[in-house]
């Protein structure tokens, strides 16, 4: 089918003509083969956005939250400790006060001290401040916090997108699109993003309120309800989306690609701050400054537990305190590297003669804050379901992480465990609690699992071909396919960067860097040399003497490499075969 055949609607068309066949063939190989859905990819749209009100729900939940704005009662904004949870809950709280809310209070668990979840003993410090509990990322399996909020006098409604177990808390509302029979289509969205559409829906019963009881309303919250702009929230939404690796389709990629632009010029004095000391400020945004620059460093609060957390960041109106919030944030961070380091050692140490089909290490030198981060190394470095737990008296509290591309659903397999005190969390992504003498427990039922499911489960042996999207030469990597790749951002989870895969090259030269880091040209053909980079090679020594000599196939991403203010075409290297 030739590229003008798909055009029926020409001013739209015209738009995409000039867009380069690589670029093509990769959006029919990812099946977008119309001209629509090449329009949603590099323009979506606010409009296409579906309705709140189609989340299970959504309509109590914002009958109670008008209650309280009517009567102006206490709310707790309860957000859940991780990045998602402080993004969302800074959602929640600067949205709702915008509208007019008054009396709001809000508040995370802390990561060390309380763990996962929604505690009676925090709700303890709120009765009679309040009359009414919203979570955010954090709730649908809080069943014992909700009896004790009913008893004295709370109406809990929580917000989530994790899995539930087998019963609900008997909640006043639960908006969650995981939680089992809620048919909004809306499971992609992350804590903030159920957050944001609870704002959105709120924000919209109050609007249509001011014209069917306008008496209820001051003169200037009317104002304050009529003139907000819900994209000015976007900067949050975007930290939990990208942080809590959730699809990057349909919602997500919406009031992503919007949020990017919401972000860069975000007034919050906190992540202003933070941005600029990371060389963000005013930049154009993608996943990675997210994930790789800012993200770290706001969890490492959470993770060190030393007082200051990322709701703290986001919600500081103070300039010259988020200058000094900065400072503690680096250096956090550095604490946080250094316990992540010595950590990872030792648990690839622990795990590397086991044979069975996943890894599961404890010790009391773990530091519960970066349990995750240590069992996510496990889980790429053996390709194997990995569990990391820090013991504390007598308790072992740990992350566990599954490989890139698995099928396991870490949940399912937990739920099967019977030693466990408690877990939860995602498929990929879980946490979970057992006394430490129960250790040998969980092991075997573990390898119970394994046995039982073993001709359902995937074999995700490393082995396994690079993936990639599409093979092309060296001549088909310009600056205008590069300039159409960063139109289509943002890329993620579900919707990943173009991968592209040249083969037969040649080696031209080549020379070390300073962090185990080998840049290199290659050539094909008569075709022009390309400059690659391929950082943490995995070359032995050997091999390394001999690598001018190679002719290799090599998958990676085109992208711009800019330098002292020239940008040059560059090839990052993400897999290498040579022969």
């Amino acid at each position: 089918m030739s590229l003008d055949s798909k055009f029926n609607n020409e001013d739209v068309s015209s738009l995409y003509k000039n867009m380069p066949q690589p670029l093509v063939r990769l959006l029919q190989s990812r099946g977008y083969e119309t001209l629509e859905s090449w329009d949603k990819l590099f323009r979506p749209k606010l409009s296409d956005l579906r309705s709140p009100f189609q989340l299970d729900s959504m309509d109590r939940l914002v009958d109670r939250l008008i209650k309280v704005y009517k009567n102006q009662e206490g709310l707790l904004v309860y957000g859940d400790f991780d990045l998602d949870g402080s993004s969302g809950a800074a959602l929640l709280y600067t949205g709702l006060k915008s509208l007019g809310f008054e009396n709001l209070h809000v508040i995370q668990p802390k990561r060390l001290q309380d763990g996962y979840g929604v505690h009676g003993h925090i709700l303890e410090r709120y009765l009679g401040k309040i009359k009414a509990v919203l979570t955010v990322d954090v709730g649908i399996t809080a069943v014992e916090a909700t009896e004790y909020a009913n008893q004295n006098g709370i109406d809990l409604l929580i917000t989530d997108h994790h899995l539930p177990k087998e019963t609900l808390p008997n909640a006043y509302a639960i908006v969650n699109p995981n939680k089992g029979f809620c048919s909004s289509g809306l499971g992609h969205l992350c804590g903030a993003g159920v957050g944001y559409y609870v704002f959105l829906a709120t924000w919209i019963k109050l609007k249509t309120l001011i014209q069917t009881e306008p008496q209820l309303f001051l003169d200037e919250n009317k104002n304050k309800i009529l003139n907000f702009d819900p994209k000015s929230l976007l900067d949050f939404f975007v930290i939990g989306t990208i942080t809590d690796l959730v699809p990057l389709i349909q919602e997500n990629r919406v009031l992503v690609k919007h949020g990017f632009q919401v972000l860069q010029r975000t007034s919050r004095k906190g992540l202003r701050a933070l941005m600029q000391s990371q060389g963000l400020l005013g930049k154009k945004l993608g996943a990675q400054d997210i994930g790789f620059k800012l993200a770290p460093k706001l969890n490492s609060l959470s993770r060190m537990d030393k007082g200051l957390l990322p709701i703290d960041v986001f919600l500081c109106e103070d300039e010259e305190y988020a200058k000094h919030m900065v400072e503690q944030i680096l250096s956090l961070n550095s604490d946080r590297l250094g316990h992540q380091k010595k950590a990872e050692k030792l648990a690839i140490d622990k795990a590397f003669d086991s044979e069975e089909k996943y890894c599961f290490v404890f010790d009391e030198s773990f530091h519960k804050g970066v349990v995750g981060l240590v069992a996510t190394k496990l889980s790429q470095t053996y390709n194997k379901p990995s569990f990391v737990g820090g013991i504390k008296e007598g308790v072992i509290s740990g992350s566990a992480r599954i490989p890139e591309n698995s099928n396991f659903n870490l949940v399912e397999m937990m739920s099967e465990c019977k030693s466990l005190k408690a877990f939860g969390g995602h498929a990929q992504a879980a946490g979970f609690e057992l006394e430490f003498d129960k250790a040998l427990d969980f092991e075997n039922e573990l390898k119970s699992y394994f046995i039982k499911y073993e001709s359902e489960i995937k074999n995700n042996s490393s082995a396994q071909e690079y993936k990639y999207d599409l093979e092309v030469q060296i001549e088909e990597l310009t600056d205008h396919l590069v300039n159409w790749i960063e139109k289509l951002e943002p890329f993620g989870i579900g919707f990943d960067h173009p991968v592209f895969k040249i083969k037969q090259a040649q080696i031209k030269d080549y020379r070390l860097l300073n962090g185990g880091h080998l840049k290199f040209k290659v050539t094909q053909g008569q075709g022009g040399i390309l400059d690659c980079i391929w950082f943490n090679h995995n070359l032995s020594a050997e091999n390394l003497d001999q690598f001018s000599t190679y002719k290799v196939d090599i998958c990676g991403q085109i992208e711009f490499n800019e330098y002292l203010g020239q940008k040059k075409l560059q090839f990052l290297v993400h897999n290498l075969t040579y022969y």
